[in-house]
């Protein structure tokens, strides 16, 4: 649970677009204010994609580890990897940093929540 203000800076993000079917991979301090930006359609790259969703959160200690986490999964270009890897498996989600309970894991029309026990590292 967060306490006052929640200083995100070391995360890693995964956004899904319901509209266009993909996957946007990212890195943000704010990963809430970052969902915002890419829905008010000032990104160029994510315009086309709105609504955007976002269906994974994983933290890192620093904002190296998680840029170098973005880049990892960016390397792969794979959908089949990063629903197998990431989605799939539930490690964490954006729930986990914005509500500090529950994550989401998204099954293409079906989203299931349940409670964390612990976040596989």
């Amino acid at each position: 649970m967060f306490i006052g203000l929640c200083i995100c800076i070391n995360f890693y993000v995964h956004l899904y677009s319901n509209k266009l079917d993909r996957y946007y991979v990212g890195s943000t301090g704010n990963p809430e204010d970052r969902l915002k930006r890419h829905n008010s359609g000032r990104s160029t790259y994510t315009k086309p994609g709105i609504p955007w969703n976002l269906v994974y959160l994983k933290e890192y200690q620093t904002r190296s580890q998680a840029y170098s986490a973005e880049q990892y999964i960016k390397s792969r270009k794979s959908r089949i990897f990063i629903t197998a890897e990431f989605i799939l498996r539930g490690e964490s989600s954006a729930e986990t940093c914005l509500k500090g309970s529950t994550f989401i894991r998204h099954e293409g029309a079906k989203t299931r929540s349940r409670q964390i026990i612990g976040i596989h590292q």
